[in-house]
């Protein structure tokens, strides 16, 4: 069995993400302050102590999100996912030791950006509550190292295998 890394060392995807952070953080921003914020949104204050549970909470639900979804589309079993934080960089993640489908690899990728990320940003904007925007901009935001990943995988057919790599932001491609 051969394995073909497509994969990038953190740093680099750090390098690549957070630029973009910025710009997905002001323009979401921009696009709440100009159709809710001015117009009068519930609350524009959000307690530090709430948001800073908030987001810390979300974020391990996040990686929980990835482990389930790897479980249910990629039918790993429970033993084959692990947990862990780089301290280097503050991240937590969950890492599957079990070859799965490339799709099933995408949806675990995907599913906890458009969980947390996604479905508050609209709920903000539905309801009109800023703490929603915050917890789905930062998510969204959290989710951007996934969505690489995703986009590094773009050329790869349905039914390929991949295997999640140990060490790096992306993954093995089993031949």
């Amino acid at each position: 069995m051969g394995k073909i890394d497509i994969s990038m060392e953190p740093k680099k995807v750090y390098k690549i993400i957070t630029p973009a952070s910025f710009l997905i953080l002001f323009a979401v921003g921009f696009i709440y302050y100009f159709f809710i914020g001015r117009k009068g949104a519930s609350n524009l204050y959000v307690n530090p102590i709430t948001f800073t549970i908030l987001i810390i909470s979300a974020t391990f639900i996040h990686e929980i999100i990835h482990a389930a979804a790897f479980i249910a589309f990629g039918k790993v079993p429970k033993n084959k996912i692990r947990f862990g934080i780089i301290l280097k960089y503050l991240t937590p993640y969950a890492y599957c030791s079990q070859a799965v489908s490339v799709t099933a690899y995408r949806t675990a990728l995907i599913l906890p950006t458009v969980i947390l990320g996604i479905l508050p940003l609209i709920y903000s904007f539905i309801f009109k509550s800023f703490l929603w925007f915050l917890l789905g901009d930062f998510m969204l935001i959290g989710g951007f190292g996934d969505l690489l990943v995703v986009w590094i995988t773009r050329n790869l057919k349905k039914g390929t295998m991949v295997l999640d790599h140990d060490k790096n932001v992306g993954c093995y491609v089993i031949k």
